[in-house]
This record gives structure tokens, sequence and C-alpha cells, in this order.
């Protein structure tokens, strides 16, 4: 364990992954379409996230360099569960 805690095996051995594919894999979970981090006895969700961003149908590659702040922040962000999630805000940019 003090080669892990160390940092020294980063993963961890596989004896520590194991029970996290096992209970992902298992019949009677629930998870489905989610990714996992599993490291040295850790395990978490990985999430993707869409930033508020910036739009303009018309955009040129000047618009994207000018609000680049805009595009690349994700202080207010969205978590799309499926695609479908982050096709649903495309008619409310244009005010639908």
């Amino acid at each position: 364990m003090q080669d892990i805690a160390q940092g020294r095996v980063p993963m961890g051995p596989p004896s520590i992954v194991a029970p996290a594919v096992l209970w992902l894999a298992h019949r009677s979970s629930d998870m489905n379409g989610e990714i996992y981090s599993v490291s040295s006895g850790k395990i978490a969700r990985v999430a993707f996230v869409i930033g508020e961003g910036w739009f303009d149908p018309a955009h040129t590659p000047e618009d994207l360099r000018e609000n680049a702040a805009a595009i690349r922040d994700v202080s207010n962000f969205f978590e799309p569960l499926n695609s479908s999630g982050e096709i649903a805000l495309i008619p409310k940019l244009f005010g639908l």
C-alpha cells in the first residue's frame, strides 16, 4: 500500500481495480453510459460538461478568436445525459 500511497503504482494492482469492474458488470448494476475512473482504490464518475459558450451562426474564424474566453469558459456548465440533451438546447439559442 505504501507504493500506491506514494504514487509509484498509480493505478494500483488488479486487486484494487477488479471490484469496480465486477460492480459495474454485474447484472444487478443499473450503470449504463457512464465513464468511471478507477485508480489506487478511488473510484469516481467522469463527467463531460458543456459550457455556455458563445453563439453566432454566421461566425468567422476571427469571431472565434475574439470570443475564445467565452467559448472556453465552463464555469456555468451543462451536463447532458446523452447527445439529445445537447441538441435540445439549440432552439433556445434561436429564441424558440
